[in-house]
C-alpha cells in the first residue's frame, strides 16, 4: 500500500477532535460539560504517567507549586513556548502561548465551548492537590494558544 502518512500535527488533530467531541456530547446530555467528573476521571491516567515518567506532580501538596512544576515541564519538553499562571481569588487563569500543536489544530478545528487539553490537565492537577473541585471552564482559543480559567468550587 502506498499513501500518504500521518502528521504528528494530524495526529494531534485527531486527539484533539476526539477529546472536543466528547466535550461537546456531555454539554449535550448533561446540559453543561462537569469539568470536575472530568477531572476525576483524568486524574488517575495522569497519576500514572506522573508514577511512570517520575514527574512528581502528583505527590505535592501545593497546588501552586504543582502548577508551577507543570508549565515548566510543557516549556521544557518544548510543548508550549510560554506557558503563565496567575493565583487569582477563585482560583487560577492558565494561559498556554506557543503551543505546538495549536497553529496547526485550532486552525484545522476553530474549537469553541471546549476546554484545551493541557487546562484539563491543570484542573486535573488543582483537582488532585488541593482536594477540591474544579468548575467547568471554557477555554478562549487563539492562533498560538489558550487561555483558561481554572475556578475552584
Amino acid at each position: 500500500m502506498t499513501g500518504k502518512k500521518l502528521t504528528q500535527l494530524d495526529v494531534a488533530s485527531l486527539f484533539h477532535g476526539v477529546l472536543f467531541a466528547y466535550q461537546k456530547a456531555l454539554k449535550d446530555v448533561l446540559g453543561q460539560t462537569p469539568s470536575s467528573l472530568i477531572a476525576k476521571q483524568a486524574i488517575p491516567i495522569f497519576e500514572r504517567i506522573d508514577e511512570k515518567a517520575a514527574l512528581g506532580l502528583a505527590n505535592t501538596k501545593s497546588p501552586d507549586k504543582a502548577l508551577n512544576k507543570f508549565a515548566k515541564l510543557l516549556m521544557d519538553s518544548e510543548l508550549a513556548k510560554k506557558v503563565s499562571l496567575e493565583k487569582h481569588s477563585q482560583g487560577y487563569n492558565f494561559d498556554v502561548d506557543g503551543c505546538a500543536f495549536a497553529s496547526h489544530v485550532h486552525d484545522m478545528l476553530q474549537p469553541k465551548d471546549v476546554t484545551c487539553p493541557w487546562a484539563i490537565i491543570a484542573m486535573s492537577i488543582v483537582q488532585k492537590t488541593s482536594n477540591r473541585k474544579v468548575e467547568m471552564s471554557l477555554s478562549e482559543f487563539y492562533p498560538e494558544g489558550s487561555k483558561t480559567p481554572i475556578v475552584l468550587l
